[in-house]
């Protein structure tokens, strides 16, 4: 199981969050994972590979 340290917040209008929270029920995820993997789907499309900009 991965452990996710750092904490981002951002604020979205009500019904944003109502989506997101639908799609991950729908995925069977979390609203943190259906972001976070969202965002990484995001990254990836925009050519930044966020797996190397990690840190040791």
């Amino acid at each position: 199981m991965e452990h996710h340290t750092k904490l981002l917040q951002f604020r979205a209008p009500e019904s944003l969050s109502e989506a997101i929270d639908a799609a991950a029920k729908r995925e069977l995820q979390t609203k943190s994972e259906y972001v976070r993997r969202s965002v990484i789907d995001r990254l990836r499309a925009d050519g930044i590979d966020p797996s190397c900009l990690a840190t040791v």
